[in-house]
């Protein structure tokens, strides 16, 4: 009797074993990762302390907009000495990384980083209106 409950036991313990071997393998899934340099031209909306965005599409009152990380240690910038002398309303072309880790059974993960800035024109600017060609001002009451 005592020999039957020992190897029960023993037996239940190896399938245990067995099965959380089975599912330690199915938690190391394949991932998949690929890096591609892109590259995107748009309008300058904003610029941050390590982020920039542009819009790089237009349609009637639709406007695409994209933001992008960088690192200033390493953002380089052609046509212009620093990313200071760019600003709201130029136009720029972005290189970037985009890092796509993909997972059995899950959305992919997409991480994306600016590497390099190149200037192409500044923005237009918007003409000053005066007083005068507004009209006459209407008195608050």
């Amino acid at each position: 009797m005592r020999k039957k409950i020992i190897q029960r036991g023993l037996i239940g313990i190896l399938v245990l074993g067995f099965l959380g071997y089975g599912f330690a393998q199915e938690k190391e899934k394949s991932v998949s990762k690929k890096i591609e340099t892109k590259e995107i031209q748009g309008e300058v909306t904003w610029i941050g302390k390590d982020f920039i965005s542009l819009v790089y599409y237009t349609q009637g009152n639709e406007e695409y907009e994209i933001v992008l990380p960088f690192d200033p240690k390493e953002l380089k910038t052609v046509y212009k000495k620093s990313l200071s002398e760019i600003s709201v309303g130029d136009t720029v072309s972005i290189e970037f990384e985009e890092e796509t880790e993909t997972a059995e059974d899950k959305a992919p993960k997409i991480k994306r980083k600016a590497k390099l800035v190149r200037f192409i024109r500044p923005g237009r600017k918007k003409p000053e209106v005066t007083q005068e060609e507004l009209g006459p001002e209407v008195p608050q009451e």
